[in-house]
C-alpha cells in the first residue's frame, strides 16, 4: 500500500471532523464547540498510520486500520458507544426482536476492566452449564476480550446453532479460571413469565424489554384478569439489563393514567424529550410492588422509577445498576453503524439514573430464585407488603 501523505489525509479527514478555516469560522459563530484538531495532531496519526504500514509485523489492508481508528475513536468514550460492524449492526437489530443465535448471556462493564455477565438468561446454554451473574469473562475460544467494546465482544459470542465455543472465565475470588463448552442455541426471550401465588397475588417476571415484551404482558395480565381480578402485582426487575427504551416506557404506561414516565436530557434539542403517561391506562388501581437488584438496569430502571415516583408501585430489593445513559444507533455508508451516547435518563423526580441507581423503599438482600420463592426474601417481602396495602 502506498504511503498515505499527510496533506491528503488532511483533504480526506476534513469533511469528516471539520477541521476548515470555514467549518471553523462558521462553528464559533454559532456558539458550538467544533474541532480544535491542529496539524501536529494530524501529523502524529498520519505517522501511525503509515509506521503501521510499514513496519508492523504483517501487512495490514487501509479499510481495516480505517476501521480500527473509527473502534478506537469511540470505544474511548465510555462503555456504551461503540462502532458496529454490518454483522454486529445486523445482530443488534435480531437481538431487539428478541430471538439471535448465542448462549444466552448479557453483558456490562467494559472489557478493559474484564467484561461482567450481568444477566444470564433462563433455559439458555449459559444457565445449564452453571455460568453465574457477576462472574466475568475473560477469553472467548481462546481469544482475550481485552480491548473490546462490547459489541466485539457479542460478535464472538455469535454463531450458528449448535456450533461451539468455550468461554474462560473469573469467578469470585477463585483464583483459577473457569472453562466452559457450550454449544450455540436459537436464543427467544419474549421477556415475560407469570404466576399466580397462593395468596392471590400476581407474580410477573420481566427479563428484558424487546419488541414484543409489552404484547406479552398485556396477554399475561388479562388472562390473570379472566381468573379474578389479582389482590396485587409483584413486578420482578432482578436480573433485568433493559433493552429498547420504547419497550419500558410502554410497561411503564400500561399502570399510569397520568404524570412524566422518563425525560432525556442531552447535548442536541433532539435528545431532550419528557414521556407523558397516556390517560387512558388498562391497570390503575392495582396495589404493586417492584423487585429491583443490583443487574436491574436501563429500561428497567426507568419503569421502576417512572412508578415509584408516580406513587404506583413501593421498590423491594437493592439499589440497582445505575446505568441511565440513551444510546442512539446510526447506519452508516458502509452498512455498519455507529451506537453512541446521545442523553442521559432521569426518573420523573429528577433523579439521576447514570452512575448511581434507583434506591429501594425497602431493603432486603437476596438472589432471584425461580424454583425456590419461599426463599426468595426479597420476594417474601413484597407479599407481605401487598397483604398489608389497601387497593
Amino acid at each position: 500500500m502506498p504511503r498515505i501523505g499527510v496533506a491528503l489525509l488532511c483533504l480526506l479527514l476534513a469533511p469528516i471532523i471539520g477541521v476548515t478555516q470555514s467549518d471553523r469560522a462558521s462553528e464559533t459563530a454559532s456558539g458550538s464547540p467544533g474541532f480544535q484538531l491542529t496539524l501536529e495532531q494530524l501529523r502524529s496519526f498520519t505517522e501511525v498510520m503509515s509506521r503501521v504500514q510499514r513496519d508492523y509485523v504483517e501487512p495490514v489492508d487501509d479499510s481495516v486500520l480505517f476501521e480500527h481508528a473509527i473502534r478506537g475513536l469511540v470505544s474511548g468514550l465510555d462503555p456504551y458507544s461503540s462502532y458496529l460492524s454490518p454483522e454486529q449492526l445486523t445482530a443488534l437489530k435480531k437481538a431487539t426482536h428478541g430471538s439471535y443465535v448465542g448462549v444466552g448471556i448479557e453483558l456490562g462493564g467494559n472489557a478493559a476492566d474484564g467484561t461482567t455477565i450481568v444477566s444470564v438468561l433462563e433455559d439458555s446454554p449459559a444457565r445449564r452449564a452453571g455460568i453465574h451473574r457477576g462472574d466475568r469473562l475473560l477469553q472467548i475460544d481462546g481469544k482475550t476480550v481485552e480491548g473490546l467494546d462490547l459489541s466485539g465482544v457479542g460478535l464472538l459470542l455469535r454463531g450458528p446453532v449448535g456450533s461451539r465455543v468455550r468461554l474462560d472465565l473469573e469467578r469470585g475470588s477463585e483464583s483459577e479460571a473457569l472453562s466452559v463448552d457450550l454449544l450455540r442455541a436459537q436464543i427467544t426471550a419474549s421477556g415475560v413469565s407469570n404466576t399466580r401465588l397462593p395468596t392471590g397475588l400476581l407474580y410477573l417476571r420481566l427479563s428484558t424489554f424487546q419488541t414484543d415484551t409489552v404484547r406479552d404482558l398485556q396477554q399475561a395480565l388479562q388472562a390473570a384478569d379472566q381468573q379474578g381480578p389479582p389482590g396485587g402485582l409483584v413486578l420482578d426487575l432482578r436480573d433485568n439489563p433493559g433493552g429498547l427504551l420504547e419497550a419500558a416506557v410502554a410497561v411503564a404506561d400500561l399502570f399510569l393514567s397520568r404524570g412524566v414516565i422518563v425525560s432525556t436530557r442531552g447535548r442536541s434539542s433532539a435528545s431532550n424529550l419528557s414521556i407523558t403517561a397516556d390517560p387512558n391506562v388498562r391497570w390503575p388501581g392495582m396495589p404493586m410492588a417492584i423487585l429491583i437488584n443490583h443487574a436491574s438496569a436501563s429500561g428497567a430502571e426507568i419503569v421502576a422509577g417512572a412508578l415509584h415516583d408516580n406513587d404506583r408501585a413501593v421498590l423491594i430489593g437493592v439499589r440497582s445498576f445505575g446505568k441511565g445513559s440513551v444510546q442512539s444507533v446510526v447506519t452508516l455508508p458502509n452498512g455498519g453503524g455507529l451506537k453512541l451516547t446521545t442523553a442521559h435518563y432521569f426518573t420523573p423526580n429528577g433523579a439521576v439514573i447514570q452512575g448511581i441507581g434507583l434506591t429501594p423503599d425497602i431493603e432486603v438482600a437476596g438472589d432471584y430464585k425461580p424454583d425456590e420463592p419461599a426463599d426468595d426474601a426479597p420476594l417474601q417481602a413484597a407479599i407481605k407488603y401487598l397483604q398489608q396495602a389497601k387497593p
